[in-house]
């Protein structure tokens, strides 16, 4: 038997000794464990997850500084632990590391030379932003046994890999995604067509709910440049860590595999791996293929329910000291990444130091008093200052404060020794206003036979470059005088390079200066008869004069004659999307596990600069101007980040008859989430403000009872890290949309899993951002399906309960117009006669245009559905091609049904709403 006529099959696990050890035994099942993720409602950080057991501790062996314990010296703070049940249907589970895969041998059936058919039904874990993950595989390097293999990519886009001959490699790569989002179970096939009797070769991408559900082409890559064919090679059949692919092995779930020999031919090998037994290390499948478990890949009903952390073992017992327990509160990664972090280091601080080439960093960010540059690299020498009040200047954005430059300053910073075959010495610069006569601003010291020092002066009129001997006689030089171009250089930040590469007998010499939209200017002088060198010394000269209005930061010397360094984080990565942004930190900062679910290059918001954060701030403020959401991953140590586009006309998760949900399901019509006058700011930009204020729209700022829909004004401002000013207003009116959304609020959802285990599978596979459907609800309730978007969840489990309660939001406003698909709604129509609760043929008059189509003239476009009312009505057809039109219509499809007076408002009942 099985739950709930059974106990509930749990499993807890601590990493002891980085191994995964159960202390299943020890846990108190009656007093239960709670699991909490995720966020209350729509528009706020997600919490760090939180979850409570208590554990048996009469031998101690939970004490943390118990030297009696097994577990001594081996447990303590934030030690890893997992929550797990046993529950749901069978699968196999990869958790991405080496040897992790399931096995059959070669087989004759298996040698496929033609046409290839593979389909799988999987749910992945992750998949990162420029990673390919293996999945399935016939393919051994060693003896040039390499026949085919698949691998998922960054975003869900995937490659078939086959070879002609044991030793070619040929690929085809699907252009688009061809997942819904990772973590959900869904099926993937691909095909190849070895000759598509076109003179070449088709692979074809499909992607379906299941395995065997109806396949969706998404993607064909075709070539006319040849036939092909697939070598028939001794290696064995891989699934997961393909050993002889330098890919990353998968992680995730498989549910069912099935390889077929012919496009929809013969299955030589299908394995099911929900029909297995849990803990079985080895099956044969229906096509006579053996399969066997190797590594950490195993066959099992496991779901692992959260991964966190302890972060406190308190003991507690009563009065005669017989009962002693422990009382495990654990926390989720959020809670270390949220709190006691340091803010990351500055972008250009992140970036600089792996510059190739480098010889010397010298960031200027050190702290106020400072009477030295700091270097840094490793064993790099500080750099000598006067002059420099650092910490002062924060106007740079991929920086931390720089300092501010007295008149007299000084500086002097010595990088290691170069080769001598070119050099370059670059920094930020920045001149409020340049002084009125030729002045020197920089010296590079040279060693050189020749050379012995190269300046640069810059003053209203021209800015000039240099070289002279050690005699200080000058060995030629150039001025740039277009004075546009130098008026340009002020009151601004720009990457200024002093550059010197060699040229035969000669150098040539060239300063650029280059603004952070990537325009700038340049001035090559050339001095004969000289070579390069080396940097021995940069400075500012103790004779400069007023440097008051310079001010300059990250100074680098690089053994070449030129660097793109500063090319990406001269502006702090502004512009990047909020995906990359997110990615591209976390994968900085060494977080290794991390998924980002949505397009690196497209779809979410254009970020403004990276600022000095913390890595969490940095992530959040990403995440808050796209509208995605920023978790913690449920199975491993990581953090997911879906973005918005992700949320929108997302498929249904779970389904839930309204009697499988636990009592009370309670409506709310509060005014907690009404936002009507919505301001959105750009950081260290503009604004913008939109407000609905149609006395027609619901939830309109009028006064209450001026017209039917208004609630007074709501106001609310959001100041986002926006690439441009542009972004706000766009914003702004998707906030006012989301805050003007005038529907029930179901906040609670619950289910008993104990009552309901066939919802077990579907149920455990919700996840924060996933949405909900509630089927059938009562007639007190409002028609039609309750739609939900599920926000985080409470679950809580014992011996024989297992209850989820979801926190939900209204679905319906990212229900969005998708092109080629949407329907314009009408702008004002009403009946233009009475309606009893039985006629199907209505006379209708548009008093705004448009009006609707008719069907003679755009018969695709029928049927659709209509609201009168309150009753939703399904028009099949409409004639008339003015403004009074009939309608032929189905009466009471959401189950209403009453009678309408003439004048009654007719519109869509599903209109179509612009995304962001």
């Amino acid at each position: 038997m099985a739950f709930p006529q059974t106990p509930l099959d749990l499993d807890v696990e601590l990493l002891v000794d980085n191994t995964w050890t159960t202390i299943t035994p020890y846990v108190r099942g009656a007093s239960g464990i709670t699991i909490q993720r995720g966020r209350s409602s729509e528009g706020t950080e997600v919490d760090p997850g939180t979850c409570s057991l208590a554990v048996d501790n009469t031998d101690g062996r939970f004490s943390p500084r118990n030297p009696a314990s097994p577990y001594f010296g081996l447990i303590g703070r934030n030690t890893p632990i997992r929550i797990v049940t046993n529950e749901g249907s069978t699968h196999a589970d990869f958790f991405g590391t080496a040897g992790n895969k399931i096995t059959t041998p070669d087989a004759a059936a298996l040698d496929i030379t033609g046409d290839l058919d593979v389909r799988f039904e999987f749910r992945p874990d992750t998949w990162n932003a420029g990673i390919e993950y293996e999945i399935i595989g016939k393919w051994n390097t060693t003896g040039n046994q390499r026949s085919w293999y698949v691998t998922g990519g960054t975003n869900g886009v995937f490659t078939l890999h086959w070879s002609t001959t044991g030793s070619d490699d040929l690929s085809a790569v699907s252009a688009t995604n061809g997942l819904d989002s990772p973590d959900f179970r869904q099926a993937v096939r691909i095909t190849l067509d070895v000759d598509n009797g076109s003179g070449g070769y088709t692979v074809t991408f499909y992607r379906s709910d299941s395995i065997d559900g109806t396949w969706e082409e998404y993607d064909s890559v075709e070539t006319a440049s040849g036939t092909t064919s697939i070598f028939a090679s001794t290696a064995q059949v891989e699934i997961g860590d393909l050993a002889s692919v330098s890919n990353s092995p998968y992680a995730g779930v498989l549910y069912e595999l099935k390889i077929l020999s012919g496009i929809d031919g013969t299955e030589v090998a299908n394995p099911d791996f929900t029909a297995q037994t849990s803990g079985d290390t080895s099956f044969t499948d229906g096509a006579g293929r053996t399969w066997t478990t190797g590594g950490d890949a195993y066959i099992r009903t496991r779901q692992i329910r959260m991964y966190g952390e302890v972060t406190e073992w308190p003991p507690r017992w009563d009065a005669g000291g017989f009962d002693v327990t422990s009382t495990l509160q654990i926390s989720g990664y959020f809670r270390r990444l949220k709190t006691g972090a340091d803010p990351l280091e500055s972008a250009l601080r992140r970036t600089l130091p792996s510059t190739d080439d480098l010889l010397g960093y010298w960031p200027l960010e050190d702290d106020e008093g400072a009477d030295n540059a700091a270097s840094a690299l490793p064993g790099g020498r500080p750099a000598p200052v006067t002059g420099f009040t650092f910490g002062s200047n924060t106007s740079l954005p991929s920086s931390d404060a720089l300092p501010e430059i007295a008149s007299q300053a000084t500086l002097r910073a010595t990088p290691a020794t170069g080769t001598g075959s070119g050099w370059t010495v670059a920094m930020m610069f920045q001149a409020d206003s340049l002084p009125a006569t030729q002045t020197q601003l920089f010296q590079v010291n040279v060693k050189s036979s020749v050379m012995a020092k190269v300046v640069l002066s810059a003053w209203t009129g021209g800015i000039r470059l240099e070289a002279f001997d050690s005699n200080e006689v000058s060995l030629g030089g150039g001025t740039y005088a277009d004075s546009a171009a130098i008026a340009a250089f002020q009151n601004q930040w720009n990457q200024l390079r002093i550059r010197c590469a060699d040229d035969g007998p000669d150098v040539d010499f060239t300063v650029n200066w280059i603004n952070a939209e990537g325009v700038g200017w340049f001035l090559t002088t050339t001095v004969t008869g000289a070579a390069p060198g080396n940097v021995s010394s940069f400075q500012i000269p103790p004779l400069a004069s007023d440097l008051s209005s310079v001010n300059i930061g990250h100074l680098i010397v690089v053994d070449a004659d030129n660097t793109f360094a500063f090319n990406d984080p001269i502006d702090g990565f502004s512009g990047e999307t909020a995906n990359s942004r997110i990615g591209r930190v976390l994968e900085d900062a060494g977080v290794t596990r991390f998924t980002i679910d949505g397009s690196l290059t497209r779809s979410s918001e254009l970020v403004g600069p990276q600022r000095v954060q913390t890595l969490f701030d940095i992530v959040q403020n990403a995440a808050d101007a796209d509208g995605g959401i920023f978790y913690e991953h449920r199975r491993i140590k990581g953090v997911v980040y879906r973005d918005r586009t992700t949320l929108e006309n997302q498929p249904v998760r779970l389904t839930l008859p309204y009697e499988d949900v636990m009592a009370p399901l309670e409506p709310t019509d509060d005014d907690q989430h009404i936002q009507n006058d919505v301001t959105v700011s750009r950081i260290d930009g503009s604004s913008a403000r939109v407000e609905q204020d149609d006395p027609a729209e619901p939830l309109n700022t009028a006064e209450p009872g001026t017209n039917p829909h208004a609630v007074g004004r709501y106001t609310a401002t959001y100041s986002l890290d926006l690439d441009s000013d542009e972004q706000c207003e766009q914003i702004a009116a998707w906030k006012l949309h989301l805050g003007t959304w005038d529907e029930s609020r179901f906040p609670v959802v619950r289910i008993n899993l104990a009552r309901n285990p066939e919802l077990i599978d579907a149920a455990t596979r919700v996840d924060i951002g996933d949405r909900i459907q509630i089927t059938d609800p009562p007639a007190w309730l409002p028609p039609g399906t309750i739609d939900l978007m599920v926000q985080g969840y409470r679950e809580t489990m014992s011996q024989f309960e297992w209850v989820i309660e979801y926190n939900c939001t209204p679905y319906g406003p990212w229900s969005v117009g998708v092109t080629d698909t949407a329907r314009a709604n009408t702008a004002g129509c009403a009946l233009a006669e009475d309606l009893d609760t039985t006629e199907t043929s209505i006379d209708v008059l548009t008093t705004t245009g448009p009006r609707w189509v008719d069907s003679a003239t755009y018969a695709s476009d029928f049927p659709f559905d209509i609201t009168i009312g309150g009753e939703v009505m399904t028009v099949t057809a409409c004639t008339g091609t003015t403004t009074s039109q009939t309608f032929t219509v189905t009466r009471s499809v959401n189950g209403v049904v009453k009678a309408h007076a003439s004048g009654t408002a007719v519109s869509l009942a599903t209109p179509t709403y612009v995304a962001l």
